[in-house]
């Protein structure tokens, strides 16, 4: 095996539906995003692969002692204070709340929504990697295909995008699996893994329960709960014969792009 296969979750209350006019309370929100954790963790655990989650320090303050016990197997990351914009100061302050709380010197961040964000505050607030560019064109939410689809570093921080195709841009992420075949994808993400050395993949917990009546588009529910796991398993499976699932942190150290110090 040569190449590194980076499993990214965003751990994170499940406000999606608001976005189409579906009202869920936050406890809702938080207790969909518990449940879709706690499925994710039992099958990472199961298949003894290793992962890093991203997490809101929100979610965190929720559920703070699965949070613990994620950080005993994967690296946990910041996915900003809460899962809207970023404010300033919010880099800083969820890290410190998930240093608390998981035990781990947060190293890596990735803002909600893949929203870019200002490299000079990640540096400020102690990060040594980002994985906030997703180097695609997302209908209706951003257009980075003038940004480096490949890993680059500047002033400290290391920008590590999500994985897409060179010539198409053709994202490899939780959208591109519930909705293209399955064939298709993992050719793909085999190129990638190949011309790359690695493929950073990201999903959400939520799409591993029942969406059949949250109100999102079709497009985003389905499929979900245990096919949506099935997908991925399959997915990874085959992958796995090329490379190997590892913390953001422990690959980025690995090809030195960071050091393996707690940041201060």
């Amino acid at each position: 095996m040569s190449g590194t296969i980076l499993l990214t979750f965003d751990v994170e209350e499940f406000d999606a539906p608001l976005e189409y006019g579906r009202a869920l309370s936050l406890p809702d929100q938080m207790a969909v995003g518990q449940q879709g954790c706690e499925r994710v963790l039992k099958m990472l655990g199961q298949t003894r692969r290793r992962a890093t989650l991203f997490v809101t320090a929100s979610f965190a303050a929720y559920a703070p002692a699965l949070i613990k016990c994620a950080a005993a197997s994967h690296e946990i990351a910041s996915h900003g204070l809460t899962h809207g914009p970023v404010r300033a100061g919010d880099a800083k302050d969820s890290r410190e709340l998930l240093s608390q709380c998981s035990g781990q010197a947060i190293r890596g961040f990735r803002s909600p929504r893949m929203g870019l964000i200002n490299p000079g505050e990640l540096i400020t607030a102690g990060y040594q990697w980002d994985s906030s560019v997703n180097p695609v064109w997302l209908p209706g939410r951003y257009d980075n295909r003038h940004l480096p689809r490949v890993i680059t570093q500047s002033d400290g921080l290391v920008e590590i995008p999500a994985s897409c195709t060179p010539t198409l841009r053709l994202p490899l992420f939780w959208l591109s699996v519930k909705n293209l075949p399955l064939a298709f994808i993992l050719s793909a993400a085999r190129r990638c893994l190949a011309l790359d050395g690695h493929l950073m993949l990201y999903f959400h917990p939520w799409e591993f329960v029942d969406l059949a009546h949250s109100g999102l588009p079709r497009y985003m529910r389905h499929p979900c709960g245990e096919v949506m796991m099935d997908r991925l398993l399959y997915l990874l499976e085959h992958l796995e014969r090329d490379g190997e699932c590892l913390g953001t942190s422990d690959f980025l150290a690995r090809r030195g792009f960071v050091n393996e110090r707690s940041p201060s």
